[in-house]
């Protein structure tokens, strides 16, 4: 292994100050930079190639990055096709690396250059490493660590900041491997990321690795073009992050390479609000509605087409504010009460040869629980699921539907978000622990929590709660967790709960999201929080990165 200097890359001085290379990409679902690619930086743009709005959406792109007038940038050369030469008034090829972050790293826009080699035959590839956009504090690393594994490779090396190139030989198998980065300051670890699973053999030509600080939200790469606060999101296995306008467009965030691909718009969609997004076990996607009726239409990422299924049943009327949740095999959807439902029922998610689901009853409940939060959990071969919390001033706050046990404090408490504390869903008999918080309770903001252990024996759970859990009230929290603590991020604040004593901290954070959105954890580890609208009531115009905290060694 050997650490060599980086490439000019895509910038150069003019006479008059700097050109820059770029390969463009129009109609993405953002605008934004993504990575190199053949020596250019490839550039993303929600304009179309129509009338000249492509090259100004470009130069003001571009321009907001150098922090000058986009009058001081003019398309040189390629004005009408996607390799173009912008040439830059006024600004050093060395001082517009920096501010692109080129150099830094400050876009992720550094390849890391793997070269495998057994014998004679070598298979080299590249892969693009991906850090936040406010990751100018990472310049301090000095050193960085690379893991191919499992168990195949574990080297670390002087580095100055992000701006580095790294060659790696060794020897191509067909054995599943990822690759991790570590970007440290000393023995204080800055920021870290891992790629999906790969074999060395054949290696995805479009590989990257997204570094983001542990423990921390981080600002994702790019402004959002059209910010939807009734964005839907999912993460569909072996896919990415895929995303639905509130209008029925879909897009695809490619966990392998972080590119944005577009797929076929599902026409006349379910009101925003209205049942759910989820991906079956196949990865394809599902878009049910439950309001006038349960309808559902199926989406194949291999096809790009959507495929209106017919649902049968003995009860598939209208199921407004139904609570769901996938199972955990991925092949039903359930859905508690909703209107004035008090039953459980489950939504196949594996259609006939007649595009034929059916909606079959599962238990009855204690009563219609709309705005409850309904969780399924997996524990060894059984598949646990509750609901927790729900309108009324006259039931129990956690119920189990199959047994009709009921646990917990008595009263109205809407909205509250549930994560599970235990990491090990093999174990039958483990006791499975919960954290609740937040939401409504008594139709007013709650820091309240309760904390759920739930044996073997379902009737011998235990509901402890905790009053004003949280410093303050949180109305819309989304929770995120690691080995060494538990975060709930709302109203503009991030908490930390430490996982050992459960002590609680307000921490200072980037993100803006006040309620709305979704928190969605990929393959590689990451989980982005995206959507939402701000303290202003305007939808969110960022994305967040959150990666765990690793425990020490």
């Amino acid at each position: 292994m050997s650490v060599s200097p980086p490439s000019p890359g895509p910038v150069r001085d003019h006479a008059r100050g700097c050109e820059l290379e770029v390969l463009v990409a129009p109609r993405a679902a953002r605008s934004q930079l993504v990575g190199l690619h053949d020596g250019r930086l490839k550039v993303q743009l929600a304009a179309p190639p129509v009338d000249g709005a492509a090259n100004e959406a470009l130069r003001a792109l571009l321009a907001d990055r150098l922090d000058l007038p986009a009058s001081a940038l003019e398309i040189a050369r390629g004005a009408t096709g996607r390799r173009k030469t912008v040439r830059v008034a006024g600004l050093s090829a060395a001082v517009a690396r920096g501010r692109l972050g080129l150099a830094a790293l400050a876009l992720g826009l550094v390849a890391l250059s793997l070269g495998l080699v057994a014998c004679t035959v070598e298979v080299p590839f590249a892969v693009r490493v991906v850090l936040p956009d406010d990751s100018t504090d990472l310049n301090r690393a000095d050193n960085l660590a690379l893991e191919l594994g499992p168990d195949a490779y574990f080297a670390s090396y002087p580095v100055r900041g992000t701006d580095f190139e790294v060659e790696l030989e060794f020897e191509p198998d067909a054995v599943e491997r990822t690759l991790a980065l570590y970007l440290a300051d000393g023995t204080e670890l800055l920021a870290w990321g891992r790629s999906v699973p790969f074999v060395t053999l054949a290696p995805p030509g479009d590989l990257a690795v997204l570094m983001a600080r542990p423990g921390v939200l981080s600002v994702y790469p790019g402004e959002v073009a059209e910010p939807d606060p009734d964005l839907l999101a999912v993460h569909a296995p072996g896919r990415g992050l895929v995303l639905m306008s509130g209008s029925g467009d879909l897009a695809l965030l490619n966990e392998t390479s972080y590119d944005i691909e577009l797929g076929a718009r599902l026409s006349n969609p379910p009101e925003p609000g209205d049942g759910a997004f989820v991906a079956d076990a196949r990865g394809r996607l599902w878009r049910v509605g439950v309001a006038d009726e349960v309808g559902a239409a199926m989406y194949d990422p291999g096809d790009d087409v959507w495929a209106v299924a017919t649902v049968t049943g003995d009860d598939i009327g209208p199921r407004p504010g139904a609570a769901t949740v996938v199972g955990a095999a991925r092949d039903r959807l359930y859905l508690a009460g909703g209107g004035d439902h008090t039953d459980l029922v489950a939504l196949s998610l594996e259609p006939d040869d007649k595009g034929v689901i059916t909606l079959a009853p599962v238990a009855a409940l204690d009563g219609p629980r709309s705005g409850a939060r309904l969780l399924g959990m997996r524990r060894g071969d059984d598949e646990i699921v509750l609901l927790v919390g729900g309108a009324g001033a006259d039931a129990s706050v956690v119920y189990f539907p199959e047994g009709g046990h009921a646990f917990g404090p008595v009263g109205d408490w809407t909205n509250i978000q549930c994560i599970r504390l235990d990491a090990d869903e093999d174990d039958e008999k483990a006791t499975v622990r919960l954290l609740c918080l937040g939401g409504l309770r008594g139709g007013q903001p709650t820091g309240d929590a309760l904390l759920l252990h739930v044996p073997p024996a379902i009737e011998a759970t235990e509901v402890e709660e905790r009053p004003a859990f949280l410093s303050a009230p949180l109305a819309d929290p989304r929770l995120f967790a690691d080995d060494l603590a538990v975060y709930a991020q709302g109203a503009a604040q991030w908490w930390r709960v430490d996982r050992k004593d459960f002590a609680v901290e307000l921490t200072d954070t980037t993100a803006t999201r006040v309620n709305g959105g979704h928190s969605i954890t990929l393959a590689t580890g990451v989980t982005f929080l995206v959507g939402g609208r701000d303290l202003d009531d305007r939808a969110v115009d960022r994305w967040w990165i959150f990666a765990p905290s690793l425990a020490p060694m």
